[in-house]
């Protein structure tokens, strides 16, 4: 096989009047057929919906403004003690647009976050996580950095006050996690987009039965030892990585017309490889395990749409649970929790 290179060498001025032409070109391309293969006509797609259980909203553009919370949470357990540590930066404002299956949103950090770094000890927080919901295909996606974490408090733990004393904080404690999962959607007519994205919404109540997969990778560490150790072993990390299935169900209740309160939940089975390093691995060689777990995913939604305008509340809450070895033990939480408000206009198309 022969692969031929061709460099032409333009002036600036046929350069610039060639650029000029493809842009114009193209532009009209994507006009005609561009736009119409990414967004078909509303006739050409309305008959994939049974208008009588949903509307659709085909021609809508849909503005929203939210703030929002992301919890990440780790549960440290040894033979000699349990302790709890959460992260800050969890507050956000954002803002966002969506057009039938395309979704954008953008978040900041939010005025509250100040007066929460001030109080509890600020750290770095680099935590995205992501819910898509297709016609059939519900994924959700995440990659999350932590460098600090600040020990909870028994108050915070059991009652949810404000511990107005010096929190302690881990700076040497860190995280690496990336995961995901996949579920399919046995009901054509139930729409999860309507509590979450606001896109779509259901006439009637309804549910499905939910099936799919998952997968996850943590390592959890710190620059000395993760737990406090009556022994000679000074775990330096934990890692996990593993992956497995997810069965659940859905239901959407519309109290009236307008109002509704959504719940999702699935159980996850996962096989999970963790192993361990150590302070000083010549003297402790690195060990690993082989672990299943169950743990539940769980969200829910609740909301009130009036014709062109929408608010709702909802969160999603997951975890990965049981990253074991020997008697050292690393459960992960994290949650995004929004305030919604949306508003619908109506497009030519």
């Amino acid at each position: 096989m022969f692969t031929f290179i061709v460099n032409i060498m333009l002036n600036k001025k046929t350069y610039i009047l060639l650029l000029l032409a493809l842009v114009v070109s193209s532009a009209s391309i994507a006009q005609s057929g561009l736009l119409k293969l990414i967004f078909p006509p509303v006739d050409s797609v309305i008959t994939r919906y049974d208008t009588t259980k949903v509307d659709p909203k085909l021609d809508q553009i849909t503005l929203r403004a939210f703030t929002g919370y992301n919890g990440n949470e780790l549960m440290l357990k040894s033979n000699d003690e349990t302790k709890f540590y959460s992260a800050n930066s969890k507050y956000k404002l954002g803002f966002g647009i969506g057009y039938r299956w395309l979704i954008l949103n953008a978040a900041l950090g939010s005025p509250f976050a100040d007066k929460y770094n001030n109080h509890k000890g600020e750290t770095f927080s680099f935590d995205i996580q992501m819910n898509i919901y297709a016609p059939r295909l519900q994924t959700d996606l995440r990659v999350q950095q932590i460098d600090g974490y600040y020990q909870k408090t028994q108050d915070e733990i059991y009652t949810n006050f404000g511990n107005e004393g010096p929190f302690i904080i881990r700076e040497d404690l860190k995280l690496r996690a990336i995961g995901g999962g996949v579920t399919y959607t046995f009901n054509r007519s139930y729409l999860h987009k309507h509590g979450f994205d606001q896109t779509k919404t259901m006439k009637e109540s309804g549910g499905t039965l939910l099936v799919g997969a998952r997968f996850g990778y943590l390592k959890c560490f710190s620059d000395s030892m993760l737990f406090k150790q009556s022994n000679n072993e000074s775990i330096k990390s934990i890692r996990s990585f593993g992956g497995g299935f997810s069965l659940g169900g859905a239901y959407t209740f519309l109290i009236t017309k307008r109002l509704f309160f959504s719940i999702h939940g699935v159980i996850n089975g996962a096989v999970k490889n963790v192993d361990s390093k150590y302070l000083n691995p010549a003297s402790t060689p690195k060990k690993q395990q082989v672990n299943f777990s169950i743990s539940p995913t769980i969200r829910s939604s609740f909301g009130y749409n009036y014709l062109n305008h929408f608010i709702g509340l909802y969160g999603v809450f997951d975890n990965s649970l049981y990253n074991r070895i020997d008697g050292y033990q690393v459960d992960y939480f994290f949650t995004t929790i929004k305030l919604i408000y949306a508003y619908r206009l109506k497009v030519n198309n």
